[in-house]
């Protein structure tokens, strides 16, 4: 299991890339967030979250909306957006975001 939280403001290019940063994480599922996203169930498998809200906010989720038990905070990985970019090349190593 691997969960991908991508982090970032709002225009960083979180949606535009979300197929290149799934293909780059190795994840097959996409959850681009919105106001709604907390209601619906945190992500069971492998998947790739793309939001613009806080590691806190992100883990009350998981513990509120988690399916059969929570997913193990060793499969969340949290990547800020400019580092998502260096990842899939689309931003050079020494800019900042």
């Amino acid at each position: 299991m691997n969960i991908i939280v991508i982090q970032g403001p709002p225009a960083s290019g979180k949606t535009r890339y979300a197929e290149r940063f799934a293909k780059h994480f190795g994840v097959n599922e996409i959850i681009d967030d919105d106001r709604r996203m907390h209601d619906r169930e945190f992500p069971a498998s492998s998947a790739i979250i793309l939001t613009q809200y806080s590691r806190e906010a992100i883990l009350t989720w998981r513990q509120k909306r988690s399916r059969r038990r929570q997913v193990p905070l060793t499969a969340i990985r949290f990547v800020p957006i400019a580092d998502a970019l260096r990842a899939i090349g689309v931003m050079p190593a020494g800019a900042r975001r």
